[in-house]
């Protein structure tokens, strides 16, 4: 049955609504299941609660991923006789400039290249139950797509950006447009960023320090409440405060925050004019601030302090690059420059601490045979590690390994998936934290069994 009107001024406005426009003959018949098929323009897409729909057929489309989602919502009812919802999404020679990056990232999130991937790939990763499926031409047309989409992305941000105004803030784009923080920061190391956007929509004259540019990316990794409200007071203190001399645990925060904007060829001490050049750029300013805050409200799982080192500001569950771990840890070269851990372990002589780093997945192209340790989870407690090559049990530091508890040693394990994140820059490390020993076997490298203290985050 169609019904011969449009009635999208009732959009939004409940069942009451729809009531008024639908009769009630075939509101009962729809609720009840006689009927079977109904056809609707601008009607149903909220608004409307029929438990028993289980099958929605979408045959025009739609650019707004907001309506996408409310159009699929009425099929989402649950319903005592109703196991599976099929969508069927008919996709016709839409106009070139049709953004399907938009559909799916509303349905499975990513950036551009990881949705073209789980395309190809025919969606390895959807929740159980859930199944995406696409005949071979449709599959084609959504690919070449989204490979066009992927050439153009920061004209579409541009252009996206430019409809917003130039009173925009980085806020107010995430909150208006779909798009997912990473395509903001999809190559820092080119200068992508919100700040890059503005100048190139014509809204600010490019006048920002490039080497700010390319750096505000790398803090999107950051997830714990007292880095980013410190970060946060620091960036929105007045001039007075830029300058002042911090409390010890402040001023270890600020020279975290310096780690990632700094020059690593300069000691770490000629740092402090970074926050007057930002006080400087409001523009800029305002978008660490922004990007900070949209950080705090999306942390995901909650960190807590390492006991046996509550003065250093690492905390259990947290993620931090490899700069932030050695300014938290002071560990810097003669010349007073971060000394960045190279070779996956690092002796804390301060603190008693073998600092453990590990990467999961390790490609042959970045890990040479001597260097591929066979490191792997268990169990969310129990972590298997291999030691460098060239470690035994009976060499100083082996016997530091498997003597921990008697030698009153410390083991903290830093874990990241890969080498590179998708947007092809270095992966920040999850502090898994604190570390027992259990077992070892084998020499050169010693394979040794942690136990830890604080069980994995359940999303990892």
């Amino acid at each position: 049955m169609r019904l011969p009107f449009r009635s999208s001024s009732f959009a939004g406005a409940g069942i009451s609504a729809v009531e008024m426009a639908l009769p009630t003959p075939v509101y009962n018949s729809l609720m009840k299941g006689e009927l079977s098929i109904l056809f609707t323009v601008d009607l149903f897409n909220e608004g409307i609660d029929i438990p028993n729909v289980d099958t929605i057929l979408l045959l025009r489309p739609t650019e707004s991923a907001t309506i996408f989602l409310q159009q699929l919502g009425r099929g989402l009812r649950l319903c005592a006789n109703k196991t599976v919802l099929t969508v069927l999404d008919l996709i016709g020679q839409v106009h070139k400039d049709y953004r399907y990056d938009i559909r799916y990232r509303a349905l499975i999130g990513g950036i551009s290249r990881q949705i073209q991937s789980a395309i190809q790939s025919n969606f390895p990763r959807l929740p159980p139950g859930c199944a995406i499926k696409l005949d071979p031409i449709s599959k084609e047309i959504v690919l070449d797509n989204l490979r066009s989409s992927v050439r153009n992305a920061r004209q579409h941000l541009v252009q996206d950006l430019k409809a917003l105004g130039h009173n925009t803030r980085l806020s107010k784009f995430l909150q208006q447009t779909t798009y997912d923080i990473d395509e903001i920061y999809s190559k820092p190391s080119q200068w992508h960023c919100f700040t890059e956007l503005r100048q190139r929509a014509g809204f600010d004259q490019p006048n920002a320090p490039q080497s700010f540019l390319k750096r505000i990316g790398r803090l999107i990794h950051v997830d714990d409440e007292e880095r980013l409200e410190a970060w946060l007071h620091l960036l929105e203190s007045e001039d007075t405060v830029f300058n002042t001399v911090l409390p010890r645990r402040s001023a270890q925060l600020k020279l975290m925050l310096f780690s990632i904007f700094s020059d690593q060829n300069q000691p770490i001490s000629t740092a402090t004019h970074l926050l007057p050049q930002l006080r400087h750029h409001q523009h800029l300013r305002h978008e660490i601030i922004d990007l900070l805050r949209f950080l705090l409200n999306r942390i995901r799982s909650l960190s807590s302090p390492i006991s046996f080192a509550r003065d250093i500001l690492i905390r259990t569950h947290a993620t931090y690059s490899l700069q932030e771990i050695s300014a938290a840890y002071n560990i810097l070269d003669r010349n007073g420059r971060l000394l960045i851990p190279r070779e996956g372990v690092f002796w804390h002589k301060k603190t008693k601490t073998d600092i453990l780093f590990v990467t999961l997945d390790k490609s042959e192209r970045d890990y040479s045979d001597t260097t591929n340790y066979n490191d792997y989870a268990i169990s969310p407690t129990l972590f298997h590690w291999e030691s460098q090559n060239n470690t035994s049990p009976t060499t100083p530091t082996g016997q530091r390994y498997i003597q921990q508890g008697e030698s009153d040693t410390n083991v903290i394990l830093f874990v990241r998936e890969g080498k590179k994140d998708q947007r092809g820059e270095t992966t920040p490390y999850l502090c898994l934290g604190p570390a027992d020993y259990v077992n070892h076997k084998s020499e050169r490298p010693i394979k040794i069994m942690w136990k830890l203290k604080n069980p994995m985050p359940n999303w990892l």
